[in-house]
């Protein structure tokens, strides 16, 4: 495996880690500060500050400041292109299996 495709890998096992996935997936939608990814989400602050850091130091996520909050978004909009492509992908793999 050449340098490239162990980039690639790793990204795609970051993003999907099973609470980053829920954390990027909801992030799509619009940037959110910790607080509002905890509610919505249901997971632990500690929990999410983790995965947010692991998140942006993949480059995957930006940060910005408002006021006294930290709000993280996506930082490629393919990251959204990645998610509507593999959902697409699961639904054509279950159409093939249910024929």
């Amino acid at each position: 495996m050449d340098r490239w495709e162990r980039k690639v890998s790793e990204t795609l096992r970051v993003m999907g880690e099973p609470s980053r996935f829920k954390i990027l997936r909801y992030l799509t939608e619009a940037p959110r500060n910790v607080s509002e990814i905890v509610r919505a989400l249901g997971m632990g602050q500690s929990l999410v500050s983790h995965h947010l850091k692991v998140l942006k130091e993949h480059g995957l996520l930006e940060a910005s400041r408002q006021g006294p909050f930290v709000r993280y978004g996506v930082r490629h909009p393919e990251v959204k292109e990645i998610f509507l492509l593999a959902e697409t992908l699961v639904k054509k793999l279950k159409e093939a299996r249910d024929v």
